[in-house]
């Protein structure tokens, strides 16, 4: 489902840059390629710098290949964001509870996430209502039964059969005019049989 007008609040670009900050691809628990970490951190830095110029599209592409390269929860944080953004809001609410899934963040940034899948999932709630009063206003001015204009006269059968009435005649008409017989200015009488 999308949504034309995509909430911008401070606090989700603030929340974006502090996950960024804080769980960097070098701080992961696991040990990583350098080759993975160096590429997860350029994604990372193309996807904040997409977002911060309001190039959510870009932002988001830029977050999905990080996670992809180097799986850290805060890439699906940014991602969500991304989306949200967009008006993605099942995506994003979606992508929120991946990151609580997997990061298990505690206090402000587990509430922080809290209200913003509850607030995906207002805003979905609220798109599939107007959606369905959208359809209830439109099927109310659809007519209650199938009214067709009635044919034109050139379809009805009426109008064909005088035309082949006419065609017939007319050539009847035709032949009898310039018959041989015709011409000598006589009428012939009828022969009895």
């Amino acid at each position: 489902m999308t949504c034309s007008t995509p909430s911008r609040r401070p606090s989700g670009a603030l929340a974006l840059l502090l996950v960024v900050a804080l769980t960097s691809p070098a701080q992961g628990t696991e040990p990583r390629e350098p080759e993975a970490v160096a590429r997860a951190r350029s994604l990372s830095d193309r996807g904040r710098e997409a977002y911060l110029a309001a190039d959510f599209v870009g932002s988001l592409h830029a977050y999905t290949e990080a996670y992809a390269v180097v799986p850290l929860p805060a890439f699906l944080f940014n991602i969500a964001q991304a989306h949200r953004q967009l008006g993605h809001l099942a995506a994003a609410r979606l992508s929120y509870q991946r990151y609580l899934e997997e990061a298990q963040p505690e206090g402000a940034q587990h509430m922080l996430v809290m209200e913003l899948i509850s607030e995906m999932a207002q805003r979905e709630a609220e798109l599939e209502v107007r959606g369905a009063v959208q359809r209830v206003q439109g099927q109310a001015h659809a007519p209650l039964r199938d009214v067709r204009a009635p044919p034109a006269f050139w379809q009805q059968w009426w109008f064909w059969a005088g035309v082949g009435a006419v065609v017939v005649g007319g050539g009847a008409l035709t032949v009898w005019a310039t018959s041989p017989q015709r011409e000598s200015g006589q009428l012939l009488p009828l022969q009895a049989r």
